[in-house]
């Protein structure tokens, strides 16, 4: 998961031929075939207001492969609902891809409107809304360098799976610890207090 132009797609094929496992591109493999028309075409004729429905209601029908990995799109973590079925599937990754390093990708790929767009906005604005909901989703988040390649992101990525299960694992103290709001030890350094005003401490399940 992760904004336009932050290497999803690409990051996925990588991993997949690493670990040997299958690879899911939502746009491609499933909301084409679904649809049985481009996704471009689907925005045409619903509209920008409207896609972000037509595409988490789509999302809702989406069931992974188990040990496959999933490219979402950038606009798949606003529809909380979408979100929350997908997440029931396996472990989110948040691509958290430098703010310059995309506008600067996004530019290369003559990309200049994105899902929610309004007009007036730029598309700084519109991916500074969407890293709300990107922030609020994830259970593991790859926090990329300034220029860091696809590779390096990969091997990132493969590390904070294989230590997921290690001791450094935490929770809010108004959560339950043993349910699904585990957090690794990078992302207790970066949020400093839990979404719900809570400290980070130990969690429960955690090895010791």
């Amino acid at each position: 998961m992760g904004s336009p132009g932050c290497g999803k797609t690409t990051t996925g094929q990588l991993l997949s031929a690493r670990l040997g496992r299958p690879v899911t591109d939502i746009d491609d493999d499933f909301l084409e075939p679904y649809w049985g028309m481009p996704v471009a075409h689907k925005l045409s004729l619903v509209g920008n207001k409207m896609f972000i429905q037509e595409e988490g209601s789509a999302l809702l029908k989406f069931q992974a492969n188990p040990g496959s990995i999933v490219s979402l799109t950038g606009s798949n973590p606003l529809h909380s609902e979408a979100m929350d079925h997908v997440a029931r599937s396996g472990l989110v990754i948040f691509v958290d891809v430098h703010y310059e390093d995309i506008l600067q990708r996004l530019h290369k790929m003559k990309v200049d409107r994105l899902v929610t767009h309004r007009e007036g906005q730029s598309i700084a604005d519109v991916l500074q809304y969407r890293r709300s909901f990107y922030e609020k989703a994830y259970d593991l988040r790859a926090l990329c360098e300034r220029f860091e390649s696809v590779e390096s992101v990969t091997t990132k990525i493969d590390r904070l799976v294989q230590n997921f299960s290690s001791p450094m694992n935490y929770a809010s103290t108004r959560s339950d610890s043993d349910g699904k709001a585990i957090h690794h030890f990078q992302d207790v350094i970066l949020r400093g207090l839990a979404e719900d005003g809570g400290l980070f401490v130990p969690a429960k399940n955690s090895q010791v």
